[in-house]
């Protein structure tokens, strides 16, 4: 070890690390943004070394970073992560996107698996100014939950409902304009084929979608028949093609319109569907 030790001495370590991860690690530590640690001349202390070599050696066990420094950039926020909610991902920030450019004005939403808050999040803070929108969000993790509090808290958020409740359980008469959720969509006998990263450091819970992945994704849309608005519209994510022509099938009648929409991968990834 050093006798003294900088952050230019700690970026060249850990080779196999790309260099922003290792800014992100320290910029974690030190509680500062990134371009001040470029800059940072202060001896470091023994348990700032001793914290970094930790993080890093996590990174490289496969810990993801997002965890590792409790942070995640999604659709312009800054949020609060770790491991009892899923890291937010760019199809799902697509998802918020589309909506938003949809030109849809809800008055009522409801987000169907808090997570993070961060669609409810995202939703609020960018729907047009004049829109006087409530956001119900719910989750069965009361552990998500206090993440998504803290997140609206941290971004100035106030008119989101955070609520303790499955769909099947949601006991609740008002009628939404806007159902959202990006939902357990993963096919149960899928899950010990993702990536150790995921399945080993990520909510199972979050995850897993029953049998065909559909389990969440049929209780919202179930629910959706006697609490979405006439002309409401819902936008869920899904895993693929053959998902969302298991739920045409199923809810074709329910539905005005119901399509499959794609990602800004060109991979089916949205259903989107219009009473």
């Amino acid at each position: 070890m050093l006798s003294k030790c900088y952050v230019k001495d700690l970026l060249v370590k850990h080779n196999k690390i790309p260099v922003s991860s290792k800014l992100s690690i320290l910029s974690s530590i030190l509680s500062l943004p990134k371009e001040k640690i470029l800059v940072y001349e202060k001896e470091l202390s023994h348990r700032h070394i001793q914290l970094f070599e930790s993080k890093c050696q996590d990174l490289l066990s496969g810990v993801p970073i997002e965890y590792l420094t409790n942070h995640s950039s999604f659709y312009f926020l800054d949020l609060y992560i770790n491991e009892d909610v899923l890291i937010p991902r760019p199809e799902t920030e697509n998802l918020v996107d589309i909506i938003l450019k949809s030109g849809i004005k809800p008055s009522s939403i409801l987000e169907v698996g808090s997570g993070s808050g961060a669609i409810s999040i995202a939703l609020s803070k960018n729907l047009p100014k004049n829109s006087s929108t409530k956001i119900l969000s719910i989750d069965i993790s009361p552990k998500a939950l206090k993440i998504a509090k803290q997140n609206a808290k941290l971004n100035n958020i106030n008119n989101i409902t955070f609520k303790e409740v499955g769909i099947k359980d949601l006991k609740n008469n008002e009628l939404f304009d806007l159902i959202v959720s990006n939902p357990p969509y993963i096919n149960s006998k899928q899950i010990r084929y993702l990536e150790k990263s995921v399945k080993h450091h990520e909510p199972i819970l979050a995850l897993d979608g029953g049998m065909d992945g559909l389990d969440i994704v049929r209780d919202i849309l179930n629910f959706s028949k006697t609490h979405l608005n006439k002309d409401g519209v819902i936008y869920l994510e899904i895993n693929s093609k053959r998902q969302y022509e298991s739920i045409k099938k199923e809810f074709n009648s329910t539905f005005k319109t119901i399509k499959l929409l794609q990602d800004q991968y060109g991979r089916y990834r949205y259903i989107f569907a219009k009473k």
